[in-house]
C-alpha cells in the first residue's frame, strides 16, 4: 500500500502562461513532490476562447499542498 493511498489530487496553482506552469511543476519535481498539468492545452486556442475555458492548472496530493506552496513562494514562481 502507498502512503498516498487515500490522498487525492488538489489544485495547488493555476497559470495563464502554461510554460510557467511547467516551470513550476520541474521545481516541485526536483523537491520530489509529486505534481500533474491539467488542461495546458486550453492556451493554445486564441486568448479569449483559452481564458473562458480556464488556466492550467498544477495538482499536487492534498498531503503535499502546504509544502507545495512554501516551495514555490521561495522559489518566488507567481501563480493564481
Amino acid at each position: 500500500m502507498s502512503d498516498h493511498e487515500d490522498d487525492k489530487l488538489i489544485m495547488l496553482a493555476r497559470f495563464y502562461d502554461p510554460s510557467l506552469g511547467h516551470i513550476a511543476k520541474s521545481v516541485l519535481d526536483s523537491h520530489d513532490i509529486p505534481c500533474f498539468i491539467f488542461d495546458a492545452e486550453h492556451t493554445v486556442v486564441p486568448w479569449d476562447i483559452g481564458l473562458s475555458m480556464g488556466a492550467t492548472r498544477l495538482m499536487v496530493l492534498q498531503s503535499d499542498f502546504e509544502e507545495g506552496l512554501r516551495i514555490l513562494k521561495d522559489e518566488k514562481i507567481n501563480h493564481e
